[in-house]
């Protein structure tokens, strides 16, 4: 297992965009569960669907986009959920991961055994 002072940041990949809140919030159910288990393995999850919920329908869908990629290029790998994959939002995540070689898992097991 990792220190804290060697946290991994891992951003969890899924649909941002949903007509109203209601829509999202089974998204951002799964999401938080995922924080909790990238928690528990010492990881520090990054997850704009969670830290959006309440003000996505207030600000334009670009800045949100915009401030999603901002904070994906920080991060040390991406962790796409089941049934996420092929979510416009994720599909473009992970073609700027590709770029970038941030590292991109759809398994949890496969990131927990990548990061020690």
């Amino acid at each position: 297992m990792i220190g804290y002072n060697e946290q991994l940041i891992v951003l969890i990949a899924g649909p941002f965009h949903m007509p109203s809140y209601w829509e999202r919030l089974p998204w951002i159910r799964i999401a938080e569960k995922m924080m909790l288990q990238l928690y528990a393995h010492n990881f520090i999850p990054m997850c704009p669907q969670a830290q959006h919920q309440n003000i996505d329908d207030q600000l334009p869908i670009d800045k949100v986009d915009s401030a999603v990629l901002h904070v994906m290029r920080r991060c040390d790998a991406i962790m796409v959920l089941p049934g996420w994959q092929n979510d416009p939002s994720t599909l473009a995540l992970l073609k700027i991961a590709h770029a970038l070689m941030i590292p991109k898992f759809f398994k949890f097991e496969n990131l927990v055994e990548w990061s020690k």
